[in-house]
């Protein structure tokens, strides 16, 4: 799944009288402060069966109780429009506060002469202020959550940005299926399968399921494997089972719109501008200056910093992000720390050629020394990183909007990724330099410099040490050798004559 670090926050807006619009995303559905007290109670006779019960819950005229299938209580009225709401109208002050503010609002459209259409619906909070209410109307026949008011900011009401009007429309449609997803009650019998979009839903998860068995770079937010578990899903959703129009049908079916949607609005479905694969960048953002000093320190630990650069950029493309990417480069990267921290065996090694009394002391404490940093390092991250490899797309998306800073970009994430491998290899080096020392005094300077060069052209020629100009066309270190060799048969053929 991906997501992106745009999250909708709570923000001030604009007020039509003192109604203040507002959308799905920013009620407090999900971040109530409120807290139920426990306690015991006192059962009579036939407590809740044939005694019945013992203050009945009255409604005012109109209004009927519903349950959401996540267990939240609301309330909707049948009128023109219709009006749902969270606020607990069991209570008579909330009663009164409720239907005060839906006076309100009729003054207001009759005051700016505006006919709602009949398929809209709309939605009240009381806010925290008691002169304040929050409202937003949703659209079902266009799909659509609207205001009444003129020059409504989006950044108000705390949008996403956009780019066209196509792009804001799937912004307005993901509220709207939110809308529906959370007040999907009272009207589960009346919204057919037509009106969910059932069978395009089932087709769009087809062709994700089908986009991601051919395709590395798909933007689709659910592997094959889940999308044939969605499609099976929403076949029992169309299955005689679901005939009767139950609630969980239409709150799952939205559900998964508003996962739809936001995909389509994230890579600008529909625009001109759309991103059609998920390494693609379409939108103008500043880039990172180069820095010569992360270069340098990167040359220094065998460029092992800049691959890991060029992975998180990968992976933040556009600020975005994609779970299952993720989970595989987290996987990759832990295992090496993994790998890391096994290879500790090194230090009882380098302890051991300590003991030697033809070991270069200082040689071999240099490589202790990093050993023991690079088994560090890798104990520090392991455990700053135990659960990455779980993170959903949020979660990652949250890490990465941290891990990015505005001047360096990746650069100190990726340097303190690098430092348990780049160091590990730097200890396996200068351990093996002692190996070196050892050739210098059995034999002499010159076989020695030989050694150093044939090391030297290897790691060239395999690419562990990076070239900045590409050999010509036809030309290899190999090739090198070959003129290397027939220029010394040479010469011993003279020397012999």
């Amino acid at each position: 799944m991906e997501s992106s670090t745009k999250s909708v926050q709570r923000s001030s807006v604009k007020e039509s009288g003192s109604l203040r619009p507002t959308t799905p995303l920013l009620t407090t559905r999900y971040q109530r402060t409120s807290r139920a007290t426990r306690g015991y109670a006192t059962l009579r006779a036939g407590h809740s069966s044939f005694a019945g019960e013992t203050e009945p819950k009255y409604l005012p005229r109109g209004w009927s109780a519903h349950v959401h299938p996540e267990g939240q209580l609301y309330f909707a009225c049948a009128t023109n429009p219709r009006v749902v709401t969270e606020a607990d109208l069991y209570d008579c002050q909330v009663q009164e506060a409720i239907c005060y503010w839906i006076e309100q609002f009729n003054a207001c459209l009759a005051t700016r002469s505006i006919a709602l259409p009949d398929t809209a619906e709309l939605f009240l909070q009381l806010g925290e202020e008691p002169n304040a209410c929050l409202y937003y109307l949703a659209d079902y026949a266009s799909r659509v959550i609207f205001w009444i008011e003129d020059d409504l900011s989006t950044e108000e009401l705390g949008f996403s940005e956009t780019v066209s009007d196509v792009h804001l429309h799937i912004l307005l449609e993901e509220h709207f299926w939110s809308h529906v997803e959370f007040f999907s009650a009272h009207r589960s019998s009346e919204l057919s399968l037509s009106d969910l979009l059932v069978d395009e839903l089932a087709t769009v998860f087809l062709h994700g399921r089908t986009d991601q068995l051919t395709s590395v770079t798909s933007t689709f937010p659910y592997n094959a494997e889940q999308c044939t578990q969605f499609m099976d899903v929403l076949n029992a959703a169309k299955s005689e089972i679901f005939l009767l129009r139950y609630i969980a049908d239409t709150t799952l079916t939205a559900r998964l719109w508003v996962v739809i949607t936001h995909y389509r609005f994230n890579n600008l479905y529909g625009d001109k501008h759309a991103r059609l694969s998920s390494d693609q960048s379409v939108l103008d953002l500043p880039s990172i200056p180069r820095s010569r000093l992360f270069s340098a320190v990167s040359m220094l630990l065998f460029n092992v910093p800049s691959s890991y650069e060029r992975q998180f950029e990968d992976l933040w493309v556009d600020e975005l992000v994609y779970q299952e990417p993720w989970q595989k480069a987290m996987k990759v990267f832990r295992d090496e720390w993994i790998v890391c921290t096994a290879l500790v065996c090194q230090l009882p090694i380098n302890v051991w050629m300590l003991m030697l009394p033809e070991t270069t002391r200082s040689v071999m404490l240099a490589s202790m020394l990093m050993c023991n940093m690079s088994v560090l390092f890798s104990a520090i991250l392991l455990m700053k990183h135990r659960r990455a490899t779980t993170y959903v797309a949020d979660e990652a998306a949250a890490y990465l909007s941290e891990a990015r800073r505005e001047a360096s970009g990746f650069r100190w994430t990726a340097l303190a990724f690098s430092l348990p491998k780049a160091l590990l290899l730097w200890a396996l080096g200068i351990s093996s330099a002692q190996s070196l020392v050892w050739l210098c005094e059995a034999t002499s300077v010159h076989v020695l410099g030989g050694a150093v060069l044939a090391i030297f052209a290897l790691c060239l020629y395999s690419g562990a040490v990076p070239v900045s100009r590409t050999l010509p066309e036809g030309c290899s270190f190999l090739t090198f050798w070959r003129m290397f060799r027939i220029r010394a048969n040479r010469q011993s053929e003279e020397c012999v004559v």
